[in-house]
């Protein structure tokens, strides 16, 4: 079976002439490419679940869009604000994807370990969350994206140093099996939650406490209301 990979176009600020350089980088590393211009979570659920693909066909699926690191909207001005936990919700249960299926975040701010784990504790079908931590340019993604697939065999922490080594920002690539813990221990919480048990907070971890009542962890962008960030 081909390996598909599929670009979600949320911006048109990735050009025509981006997106053939997506394109020719996917096809020269043995990649079927898709492109999905993106209208809309239900749209884009019935995309994904209409039978275009094969189960677990989908390996690598390519985000371009404007974010920080609690949504994501079509223009860096905001537009209709998608939140990443609604985003992972939609892609889940349709064919595409599998437990083997790798998030590349091509947009500013959503390669943070708090994207990460909001996309993964929603959606079990995602194998590992890729991005940078600051902002992006198309050029770079495009560049991020051609090392990143060229080097797709190597430890994550060796595609990290060659990733940002060549687009000249820190760039993460976050793996279910590093972030296994702290999902088992948010879910954890989140149950207990619904449990109303007399916990004391003393034996919760501060960061998972402020991770279950859904508070910004101190030092992450919180979510513009005018809108997303580039």
């Amino acid at each position: 079976m081909a390996r598909k990979f599929v670009f979600l176009r949320i911006t048109q600020d990735y050009t025509d002439e981006m997106v053939a350089s997506l394109r020719a980088v996917a096809e020269l590393n043995g990649y079927s490419f898709v492109e999905y211009n993106f209208e809309g979570l239900e749209a884009l659920q019935g995309y994904l679940c209409g039978g275009d693909f094969e189960k677990g066909e989908i390996d690598v699926l390519l985000v371009g869009a404007h974010s920080n690191t609690e949504c994501f909207a079509s223009t860096s001005a905001g537009g209709d604000l998608i939140r990443w936990a609604e985003f992972a919700d939609h892609l889940c249960g349709c064919n595409g994807l599998s437990i083997n299926t790798h998030i590349f975040l091509g947009c500013c701010a959503a390669g943070s370990k708090r994207v990460a784990l909001t996309l993964m504790l929603r959606c079990p079908l995602i194998c590992s969350v890729m991005g940078t931590a600051c902002s992006l340019t198309g050029a770079q993604a495009s560049l991020a994206l051609h090392v990143y697939l060229y080097n797709r065999e190597r430890a994550d922490s060796d595609i990290e140093t060659a990733v940002s080594a060549s687009i000249g920002v820190g760039f993460r690539v976050h793996s279910r099996s590093e972030l296994d813990a702290e999902l088992m221990q948010i879910e954890l919480v989140d149950y207990l939650a619904t449990l109303n048990l007399d916990v004391p907070l003393m034996s919760i971890p501060d960061q998972l406490r402020t991770w279950s009542a859904g508070v910004p962890e101190e030092g992450s962008e919180p979510a513009q209301a005018e809108g997303a960030e580039s």
